[in-house]
């Protein structure tokens, strides 16, 4: 429907696909869909290889995961996180609105085979002290191993900092520890840590996007278990993020690699910085950057990674003399490991249009890619929003696997 903004939010497993829309419903109480793919679906027939990603109409909907506030969700905006398991049999769901700004979050099981309409949560994740007044508990959320599962409060007060936000993790419905806060504990001031959110087996990465004097932006690395959270390791860019970069706006992590963006770096062109485990210790690999198409694009508000490929938002690009119609930029690894680079080629959709905002979320899998268009318009519906879904062709995914 006109205005539900859906592919604000996008996850995906191998096999299922949640995009969330969380303007849907009437007052924005939010929907979250669940599609499922279909194997061999035909690609369009103007579908072009881009970087091994073709589009391809693979997504079949198997559900739609209801606020279960209903009427009395007004203002929720369910959907504006969600997160799903590598296995797709869990779906973490934010409501960053709920409550009045306080915000809630639940963990869905799946029923069976596949997601169905009657499924309902298990049951909603609350802090051990509870959700503070105004916290934006469920901005960002993220699944881990083992029902690992963040959960994002980037208006929370902690450290004596108003909205220096904070992080809570959870195995399942029970929560692990203290909230995550920033680092020092007397945090700026609007830092808004778990802003961002991301996990890989037992890792956490927290983004801090307005963390500094400058909103330069933080990013910090965690090693969680089923009884404690280690103390953090900061991964901040050669040189240190500069004033405006907003480091942290988005975070991702595949196994021993990390991936952040700073959609405000290079005068508001945007960048991704990639880290790997050296086994020693993260070491940064590269700088990445969408080269003569990113300028003014805010590249790196979204971001995602598997295996060789890496995918940073932005939405905020021109595309044919569409502003802000939006892109994503697709980078492959180079032989040798990642290093400093230019995006091999970009997705923008097809028909698009300006302000679309194509790139806004993204996400990967070895399976392929979905890229989140809340503003796109559809027919006469006005910021309906969608999601392309695009496959890795069968000469890359040989390599890719």
């Amino acid at each position: 429907d006109e205005g539900d903004l859906a592919g604000s939010s996008v996850a995906s497993s191998e096999e299922f696909v949640v995009i969330g829309a969380p303007s849907g419903g009437e007052g924005e109480q939010g929907e979250v869909y669940v599609f499922q793919r279909v194997t061999n679906a035909p690609a369009p027939v103007s579908a072009k290889s881009v970087a091994g990603l073709v589009a391809a109409k693979d997504l079949t909907p198997v559900a739609t995961l209801s606020n279960p506030n209903g009427a009395a969700g007004l203002g929720d905006k369910w959907g504006g996180a969600v997160a799903i398991s590598p296995d797709g049999a869990t779906i973490v769901i934010g409501a960053p609105g709920a409550g009045g700004g306080n915000g809630a979050a639940a963990m869905f099981s799946r029923p069976g085979a596949t997601w169905t309409n009657d499924s309902t949560p298990d049951a909603s994740l609350v802090p051990a002290g509870g959700v503070g007044l105004g916290d934006k508990f469920g901005t960002a959320v993220a699944v881990g191993a083992g029902n690992m599962i963040a959960v994002g409060a980037p208006a929370a007060a902690s450290g004596g900092g108003v909205d220096a936000g904070a992080a809570h993790v959870f195995v399942g419905t029970t929560p692990v520890g203290p909230p995550l806060t920033p680092n020092p504990a007397t945090a700026d001031a609007n830092a808004n840590f778990g802003q961002s959110l991301a996990m890989s087996g037992g890792r956490l990465v927290v983004g801090a996007p307005n963390e500094g004097a400058g909103e330069n932006g933080a990013v910090r690395l965690y090693d969680v278990t089923a009884t404690s959270v280690s103390a953090p390791t900061t991964l901040a860019p050669t040189g240190g993020a500069g004033i405006g970069d907003k480091w942290g706006t988005s975070v991702a992590i595949d196994g021993t690699t990390v991936v952040g963006g700073a959609p405000g770096a290079n005068g508001g062109n945007g960048a991704g910085v990639v880290f790997q485990d050296t086994g020693s210790g993260m070491s940064q690999r590269g700088q990445l950057n969408g080269g003569d198409d990113a300028a003014g694009s805010g590249t790196g508000m979204s971001v995602a990674v598997a295996g060789d490929y890496i995918l940073l938002g932005a939405p905020l690009a021109s595309v044919d003399g569409n502003a802000g119609q939006g892109r994503a930029f697709v980078f492959l690894q180079p032989d040798g490991g990642w290093r400093d680079a230019e995006a091999v080629g970009s997705l923008a959709g097809a028909d698009g249009e300006a302000g679309d905002g194509y790139g806004s979320a993204v996400a990967l899998t070895r399976r392929g890619a979905i890229v989140g268009i809340p503003n796109r318009d559809l027919g006469a519906d006005n910021d309906q929003g969608q999601a392309d879904s695009f496959v890795v062709d069968r000469i890359f995914r040989a390599a890719f696997e």
